[in-house]
C-alpha cells in the first residue's frame, strides 16, 4: 500500500486493511512511521495481513534526516523502529534509502543503521523528479539534476553496502539501477520466513518483475502498471475494475514487450533507468 501521501494519515486506513484481510491478500505498506504509534504497530502485527512494513527514512542520523526530510522526530522514528523490529509477531521490516548527493556518504552507515534497528533489509532507490511528471511527457521541463550522485561512487558505495549486509545477515535491494549487478543470494538474504520475492516465486525472465507483481491505481480511479509509468495510460479503459485492469490487453502487451527486451510505450525514459537503458538497446 502506497499513494500520493502517507497511507496512516488515511482516516480509514484500518477498514482498507480489514478489506484485503477478508480477501486473504498479503499486504505491504510503505510509511515514513511518524504517525504510527506502539498501539498501531501491535494492532498491525497482531490483528492484520501485513506482512511487509517499509519505513522511508534516507539517512542514517539524525542530521541528514533533518536536511532531507525536514523533520527533527529521527529520535521518535527510531523508537518506533526498534518497537516494530522487536514485536514479537513481526513480519517483515524493510527500510528504505533513495541515493542523492546529500546522503551519499551514507549508504554504508545505512546497513548498520538498519541492522541496529534488527530490520530485515534495506532498499536503496533512484531518485526521481516526482513533482514534474506530467500528462504531458517530460513536456519540456528542465530537470534539477544536483542531487542526482555520480553512477559510479554510487555503484561502488552499495556494492560496499552488500558486503556489509552479508556480513550482518541482513538483504539488500536495489530499485532502478540497473547499472549495479549483485549475486540472487545476496539479493535474497532474509531472515523471516514471511518474505517472499517477486522475481523468485514466479520466475520472471524479466528486466522489470512491475507488470506482473503490483498495479497502481490514480487518483483520478483508473489503472496503470507503475507510479512511473505514462499518466494517461489506462489499463483497461478509464473505469476498468481491478481484474479487468490486471487481464487487459494493455498489460499484456507491455508484459510482452518487456519479455522481449523492449520499451513498452508505457514506460517512461525519462525517469525510469530500467526504461532508459532498454530505449538505448533498441
Amino acid at each position: 500500500m502506497a499513494g500520493a501521501g502517507e497511507f496512516f494519515l488515511h482516516t480509514d486506513w484500518k477498514e482498507i486493511i480489514g478489506i484485503l484481510n477478508a480477501d486473504k491478500c498479503d499486504v505491504e505498506i510503505l510509511t515514513n512511521g511518524l504517525v504510527l504509534d506502539h498501539a498501531h504497530i501491535d494492532y498491525i502485527w497482531t490483528q492484520t495481513s501485513v506482512k511487509m512494513l517499509q519505513f522511508s527514512m534516507d539517512a542514517a542520523d539524525g542530521d541528514c534526516y533533518y536536511n532531507i526530510r525536514g523533520s527533527t522526530q529521527f529520535s521518535r522514528i527510531k523508537n518506533i523502529l526498534r518497537y516494530t523490529c522487536s514485536h514479537p509477531e513481526r513480519k517483515v521490516v524493510r527500510l528504505s534509502f533513495v541515493v542523492m548527493n546529500e546522503n551519499l556518504k551514507h549508504i554504508v552507515s545505512f546497513v548498520h543503521f538498519a541492522s541496529e534497528m534488527g530490520a530485515d533489509g534495506v532498499l536503496y532507490q533512484h531518485m526521481h523528479n516526482r513533482p514534474l511528471i506530467t500528462t504531458k511527457r517530460a513536456n519540456g521541463f528542465v530537470f534539477d539534476e544536483s542531487q542526482h550522485p555520480n553512477k559510479s561512487e554510487r555503484k561502488r558505495l552499495i556494492l560496499k553496502a552488500v558486503s556489509v549486509a552479508k556480513r550482518l545477515d541482513i538483504f539488500v535491494q536495489l530499485n532502478q539501477m540497473p547499472e549495479i549487478e549483485i549475486s540472487d543470494e545476496d539479493y535474497y538474504r532474509c531472515k523471516s520466513k514471511y518474505y517472499r520475492h517477486e522475481d523468485s516465486d514466479f520466475g520472471i525472465q524479466s528486466p522489470c518483475c512491475l507488470p506482473w507483481t503490483m498495479i497502481n491505481r490514480t487518483l483520478e480511479g483508473s489503472w496503470r502498471v507503475c507510479c512511473m509509468s505514462e499518466m494517461n495510460s489506462h489499463l483497461g479503459g478509464k473505469n476498468a475494475t481491478l481484474q479487468e485492469a490486471w487481464n487487459s490487453k494493455e498489460i499484456q502487451e507491455i508484459r510482452r514487450k518487456l519479455l522481449q527486451g523492449k520499451c513498452p510505450q508505457e514506460c517512461m525514459p525519462e525517469f525510469c533507468d530500467v526504461a532508459s537503458e532498454l530505449k538505448k538497446a533498441h
